[in-house]
């Protein structure tokens, strides 16, 4: 059978590589409804990027909210290039509206520009984001048995330290604010050994925890491998965020993932 990449195939493929590529690991029949749930979460989360206040973040925001909601009351397509992929994903696999809306919810919190106060806040703000993807992504599969919130976590909580030159640089950050002595020290690249014992802390607790976590499909399973392999790179860079090995991808990483369904 033939396969045409939608538009969404073609924007993660380009923007969110990792996501891209563990897609590939789902049945070949559900792939472009997964590709389409995280191209749209990328479109959410790039908001923040693309404005300069927070008031024309929330305007963004509410588009999304209403073309949703309308699509699911009357089924109005709205005019934005992967709405098209993403209604149909709605429409063969009947995910619930509650889900996309909550990713848009927590979002708000990235264009207020806040710092999650602690590791609790921090934990929150992944479970809703994350949170939401990944079992919408399970739901698409048919998959009820993997430990999806335990790997979404996981997930989010290692992104956070390998964004965290990002985020600085654009004067954002998401490591929690009871760890941080100066906020301007994070967006100088300062006294980032202050850092360290918080990103082992968050490292340790996501390699404690993917050890009860259960994956019951290849993409969940090469999810998990590689959120450790990114997790080890993390500890070989003694827990530096700002590292610059962080920037290179650990040795053979896709041929470890895909494999890791066979032989972990």
């Amino acid at each position: 059978m033939s396969f045409s990449p939608t538009h969404s195939t073609r924007l993660i493929q380009k923007h969110d590589p990792d996501r891209f590529f563990l897609s590939l690991l789902a049945p070949r029949d559900v792939q472009p409804d997964i590709t389409a749930i995280i191209a749209f979460y990328y479109e959410t989360a790039r908001t923040r990027d693309m404005v300069t206040d927070t008031i024309m973040g929330l305007i963004r925001l509410q588009w999304w909210k209403d073309a949703l909601r309308n699509y699911y009351a009357s089924g109005a397509l709205a005019p934005h290039e992967i709405f098209v992929d993403i209604a149909a994903a709605i429409t063969r696999h009947n995910i619930p509206q509650e889900i996309l809306q909550n990713i848009l919810l927590a979002r708000e919190f990235d264009v207020e520009d806040k710092v999650p106060m602690n590791i609790d806040g921090l934990k929150l703000y992944i479970d809703s984001t994350q949170g939401p993807l990944w079992q919408s992504i399970a739901n698409i599969m048919g998959d009820d048995r993997t430990d999806v919130p335990a790997l979404a976590r996981a997930y989010g909580m290692i992104g956070i330290i390998r964004a965290f030159v990002v985020h600085a640089r654009a004067r954002r950050c998401y490591l929690p604010a009871d760890h941080i002595r100066n906020i301007e020290d994070v967006y100088a690249f300062k006294n980032l050994e202050n850092l360290k014992p918080i990103v082992k802390s968050i490292c340790d607790e996501v390699v404690m925890n993917l050890k009860t976590a259960r994956a019951d499909t290849a993409l969940f399973k090469g999810m998990k491998k590689l959120i450790l392999l990114y997790a080890a790179q993390i500890k070989q860079a003694d827990y530096n965020p700002a590292a610059t090995s962080l920037l290179i991808p650990p040795k053979f990483k896709q041929l470890r993932v895909f494999l890791a369904p066979y032989f972990d």
